[in-house]
């Protein structure tokens, strides 16, 4: 049976039949009175479970942590926990400083549960913040990843604008993670999700993925680096270029066709042909750079400058079809690809991209894949018109920045999210 308590709580007298919250053992009762705790109720409504806890202390404040010299035991267990021990400078808690990641996850997670219960979002995401940034700086990318993506789904929760504030947070988290964890891509994830939600920016804001892209690429995740500078700002394609051609140089010299291609095809498949111009010019810079014995003659026009490199016929290719997207001439494009068959047969992988940009900057529908028996039989059912067919969309074409001639069919598609 629970004790009553009627000494002094807080410099107020506790009624007599006010029962200690949380308190049923004679144990802990015990420990209550020998402690002396002084408590100060934050919110007006008492709290439905008032345990000596993280959650508890959540609501109270220890009235003895703003004396300048506490007594002894006259401080709760949670502020003794993260008192600072002799000689040490820091404000990290005690639990994480010892190593004791596990009990300091939880409790942050029982503490932040709390708010997000009482709908007090802001402060929960102070917490979770503070909490995982100790954690990953620890070395604990585990329990600090765990409480990043808990943040997320806070910020999903609240509907939390993607502002310069709320980005920074998070960035300012993803930049703590430890090389290699495991829980950075599912981090990643979220915020691109969550930006794209509560953003203008169907496919994740600008900002994000070029640093989420520029961190990728300084850790070496190519792969990962690309796919988010291809979504970045104006400042994304330098980065891209330089990705390219520091994997390059790992190459033949031969290959620097394939590394200038990762960069431009993919600018030009979400639309923004500024970036791919940008992309293609910046890499060949630092090629002649590099090799200056690289033999290259330089073509100027009042729209865009182009350089010749004999000795790398398919680079030449690309300068000359981002050219030929300006110009905006089906006929152009054709003749191009036609000069450069033999070559072009020896990167296959390009096969796709070039037909998905003919159909975007020109206008030349991709061949349908047809099945000779599967027509056949269509034809002898149906008389060569199957109702049940779906319709195919038309293809609209894009019109290149600062080109003259407007798109043919249809309205030209925007640019990429948040690029030039």
């Amino acid at each position: 049976m629970r004790r009553r308590f009627s000494d002094q709580h807080g410099g107020q007298d506790v009624p007599k039949n006010r029962l200690v919250p949380g308190f049923g053992s004679r144990r802990t009762q015990q420990a209550w009175e020998s402690n002396k705790l002084h408590w100060q109720v934050l919110s007006r409504r008492t709290p439905s479970i008032d345990r000596l806890s993280g959650a508890a202390h959540a609501r109270y404040v220890c009235q003895d942590t703003k004396s300048a010299s506490p007594a002894k035991g006259q401080v709760c267990g949670i502020c003794r926990a993260q008192r600072k021990p002799a000689g040490r400078t820091d404000n990290n808690p005690c639990r994480i400083e010892e190593g004791d990641f596990y009990e300091a996850h939880q409790q942050l997670l029982t503490i932040a549960n709390r708010y997000v219960k009482s709908s007090s979002y802001a402060d929960a995401i102070e917490l979770l913040s503070s909490g995982a940034t100790l954690l990953l700086k620890a070395g604990a990318g585990s329990s600090g990843a765990d409480l990043c993506t808990y943040l997320i789904d806070i910020y999903q929760k609240s509907e939390l604008k993607p502002d310069t504030a709320n980005k920074a947070r998070l960035l300012s988290l993803l930049r703590a993670f430890p090389l290699n964890e495991p829980g950075k891509k599912k981090f990643v994830a979220g915020i691109v999700e969550w930006s794209s939600k509560f953003g203008e920016f169907p496919a994740g804001d600008p900002e994000l993925h070029h640093v989420i892209g520029t961190l990728y690429a300084e850790e070496g995740e190519v792969y990962d680096a690309e796919r988010h500078l291809t979504l970045g700002t104006s400042d994304s394609a330098a980065v891209f270029a330089d990705t390219e051609y520091t994997w390059y140089e790992t190459d033949e010299p031969s290959t620097a066709s394939h590394y200038a291609a990762r960069a431009v095809f993919p600018y030009l498949l979400v639309g923004n042909t500024r970036a791919a111009n940008k992309a293609l010019l910046l890499f060949t810079s630092r090629l002649s750079t590099s090799h200056p014995g690289l033999g290259v003659q330089s073509i100027s026009s009042p729209s865009s400058d182009i350089r010749i490199y004999p000795s790398l016929p398919l680079l030449n290719f690309l300068g000359l079809l981002l050219l030929a997207i300006q110009r905006g001439s089906s006929d152009l494009f054709k003749t191009l690809k036609s000069h450069y068959a033999t070559h072009l047969k020896e990167v296959s992988a390009w096969e796709e991209p070039m037909l998905q940009i003919g159909e975007m900057y020109f206008g030349i529908k991709i061949p349908s894949q047809s099945n000779p028996m599967m027509d056949m039989m269509s034809s002898l059912l149906m008389g060569g018109n199957n109702p049940f067919a779906a319709k195919k969309r038309e293809p609209q074409r894009v019109q290149a920045a600062g080109s003259e001639k407007p798109s043919e069919a249809g309205t030209p598609q925007p640019p990429a999210p948040g690029v030039e």
